[in-house]
């Protein structure tokens, strides 16, 4: 996993924190949710974005898979209403991995799976969201790290 330049945002007009991915500068790949692009990394499997929505007193965090032709192979949210977030001190531990700091000190581990996995149930009152939904096999994997 090594930090690339590939990306930036153009935020919408719209009421919702989104914003229009670009790519080196040209190419239009679509509306994303975020205002802030905070890290984007090349991964084997493609690209990792991560957004912020630009408000650290009510702070949201999405994290989108891009496969090497750009499109959405998977996405997770991180949010908790009335919680403010930075996203911050990140550590990559391997090229399927890395953990950051969101919710204060709060610690997070990502993992990106060769192959899609069934997330079960999840957790009642859990800030993770999979906005594409829990029923369907996913690539990230983003865990509280005890």
């Amino acid at each position: 996993m090594e930090p690339v330049e590939v990306f930036s945002l153009i935020p919408t007009k719209d009421a919702l924190p989104r914003a229009r991915l670009i790519s080196e500068g040209a190419r239009e790949l679509g509306v994303i949710d975020g205002h802030v692009l905070e890290a984007q990394y090349h991964v084997p499997s493609g690209y990792l974005l991560v957004t912020s929505e630009g408000n650290p007193f009510e702070e949201g965090l999405h994290i989108y898979l891009l496969g090497d032709d750009f499109h959405i192979n998977d996405q997770v949210a991180l949010s908790a209403i009335y919680h403010s977030g930075i996203f911050g001190d990140v550590a990559i531990s391997r090229d399927e991995c890395f953990e950051f700091t969101f919710f204060g000190n709060d610690r997070w581990r990502l993992t990106i799976r060769n192959t899609p996995r069934m997330h079960w149930l999840p957790k009642i009152g859990s800030s993770v969201r999979y906005p594409s939904g829990w029923f369907r096999r996913h690539y990230l994997q983003l865990d509280r790290v005890q």
